[in-house]
């Protein structure tokens, strides 16, 4: 003769509430790790945003090196706009940067003054945020003798 055993089905119900509990149970071991790639993603961008102002300040020295930037325009401390292809550098931001003259000294023999000024980046993001980096800059400036002489005759009069 054949024993039938009966094997009980398992109802929906309970196997709803064997997944509950196992998610339960894997919610604080998946939670630490989604905290970790926010925290690493949120460093990535800083990194990117730093990088990135890194290269406009480059720029920025290359202007100064051919001489695109007046001195009188960093003496008044003239605000410029970062546009075209250097913005495309740090996107979801609106970008300018100022010099923020510091310190001169005077003309040694060669006719040559010294400056000391602070680059200032300043990054306003879509959402009001700004942020400033400030960068120092040591360059020296020649006065052209025509102009020194043009200058001296203007003061005379």
């Amino acid at each position: 003769m054949k024993v039938h055993v009966k094997k009980r089905p398992f109802l929906l119900l309970e196997v709803l509430l064997a997944f509950c509990l196992i998610s339960f149970c894997a919610i604080p071991l998946i939670y630490p790790h989604i905290v970790m790639i926010k925290a690493q993603k949120e460093f990535i961008n800083k990194i990117k945003i730093n990088h990135a102002v890194n290269l406009l300040f480059v720029d920025i020295l290359e202007k100064m090196h051919k001489n695109e930037i007046s001195l009188a325009d960093i003496e008044s401390q003239k605000v410029f706009p970062i546009e075209g292809e250097e913005l495309k550098k740090i996107p979801g931001f609106t970008s300018t940067y100022q010099f923020i003259k510091e310190k001169h000294k005077a003309r040694d023999k060669d006719g040559i003054t010294v400056h000391l000024a602070t680059v200032q980046l300043s990054l306003i993001s879509k959402t009001g945020k700004i942020k400033h980096f400030d960068y120092d800059v040591l360059f020296g400036s020649k006065r052209d003798p025509e102009i020194e002489d043009k200058d001296a005759e203007d003061d005379e009069d």
